[in-house]
């Protein structure tokens, strides 16, 4: 009876630790804006990969701000 109880929130509590999810990243500057899709990965990789950045070219310079939703 107690495995039972004990297998399935076992295996439960084990999905929810190594969850990999989608993520969408939204990136926008002077010209517009960029949305960037991650599938299956973890909430770390997606704030990594999630980062805003800023451009220089042909002297003029543009900030891409981006934001994970």
């Amino acid at each position: 009876m107690m495995k039972k109880i004990i297998i399935p929130i076992a295996l439960i509590t084990l999905a929810l630790v190594s969850c990999n999810k989608n993520y969408t990243c939204v990136c926008k500057d002077d010209t517009g804006g960029e949305v960037k899709t991650f599938t299956n990965i973890s909430s770390r990789q997606a704030h990594a990969n999630c980062v805003s950045t800023t451009h220089t070219e042909g002297g003029a310079t543009t900030t891409e701000t981006c934001k994970l939703q």
